[in-house]
């Protein structure tokens, strides 16, 4: 299966029936590396090696299962005075909802419907950081807002940024964008996204 690359993506496991992980354990390993300093001044991502995936579990005790989205675009603007100062950046990411995918056409098509994304009234999902706080060395935290179904809440990221890649990962409270309903599978549904720098 195709890998996929910013907002970031999220939900197969919203329904709690998928039979097994469109990722596989060696498609997730990450680029090992040493640096700590931000060298780059110039960010464009490597879609083929990226992703948006999402995970979530039924009464927090079943196997846990997995969903891409297939099509979305991640902007990192870095400040034109300080390209190496990641806290002056700002990250856009637009989702194609129409694009998730799952091992399961049943399940892909019923998370595309009304009760969940909605998709045919709302495709697209967008993200947009308002801060990028160094919390040391490679970790940081980046704020902003995530826009679902017309819906816009503030959420932050954990994130882990070198110059080879960056991976960024968030609970998302499902309940708040109206994605399914409470008792479907569990709310909390985690985030991953992995996004590899292309060299320069």
């Amino acid at each position: 299966m195709k890998k996929f690359a910013i907002l970031m993506s999220f939900f197969v496991l919203l329904t709690g029936c998928l039979e097994s992980s469109t990722l596989s354990d060696e498609e997730k390993v990450l680029p090992s590396t040493a640096q700590v300093n931000f060298e780059r001044s110039i960010v464009d991502i490597d879609y083929d090696q990226s992703y948006i995936a999402f995970t979530g579990t039924k009464n927090s005790f079943s196997a846990s299962h997995q969903g891409e989205f297939e099509k979305y675009t991640v902007q990192i603007a870095l400040d034109e005075a300080e390209p190496t100062n990641l806290e002056k950046a700002d990250v856009t990411v637009a989702i194609d909802i129409t694009s998730l995918i799952t091992e399961n056409n049943s399940v892909t098509g019923h998370l595309l419907e009304s009760d969940y994304f909605d998709t045919e009234t709302f495709p697209m999902a967008t993200f947009v950081s308002t801060s990028l706080k160094n919390i040391g060395d490679q970790e940081y935290e980046m704020s902003g807002d995530l826009m679902i179904k017309e819906v816009s809440k503030s959420v932050t990221f954990t994130a882990n940024i070198t110059n080879d890649y960056a991976v960024f990962k968030h609970e998302l409270n499902r309940l708040d964008f109206g994605i399914g309903e409470e008792n479907h599978v569990d709310v909390p549904v985690p985030l991953e996204v992995k996004l590899v720098f292309k060299n320069a």
